[in-house]
């Protein structure tokens, strides 16, 4: 569900990526479809070509620090959680890429919820914010 107001449904905007969420995709060993499907949604979200349903920004979880965009590719669920910052208004700031995968008993919810809180200290670590 998308909430507040977003970069990426306006368009217009590039991207910088932490030095973490490179090393993300790296230690993710991420298939050569997938990690196209991730360079894809930053495309489209930079241009403000998004669904409703591929993102939300910002998270009440994350603080309202931090938004996510989502991409499913079968049973995997990746979040890219990302930052807006004030003082770059066309900037869209990749913080951390992460992986879960949905299960009855609710496991994933710890695994997004510790996604989201190391997006936050890397967002108090890096020089953005």
């Amino acid at each position: 569900m998308a909430i507040g107001s977003s970069r990426v449904t306006v368009g217009g905007c590039t991207w910088e990526l932490l030095a973490e969420f490179k090393r993300d995709i790296t230690e993710l060993n991420l298939d050569h479809m997938t990690l196209h499907e991730v360079k894809r949604l930053m495309l489209r979200a930079a241009q403000g070509t998004v669904r409703t349903d591929e993102w939300e920004y910002p998270l009440v979880s994350g603080g309202n620090m931090v938004g996510e965009l989502r991409l499913d590719i079968e049973e995997l669920k990746y979040r890219l959680y990302y930052n807006e910052p004030r003082s770059a208004p066309t900037l869209l700031l990749a913080v951390l890429l992460g992986v879960k995968t949905h299960d009855e008993v609710g496991h994933w919810k710890s695994v997004q919820q510790g996604h989201i809180q190391a997006a936050k200290l890397r967002l108090f670590h890096a020089e953005w914010y």
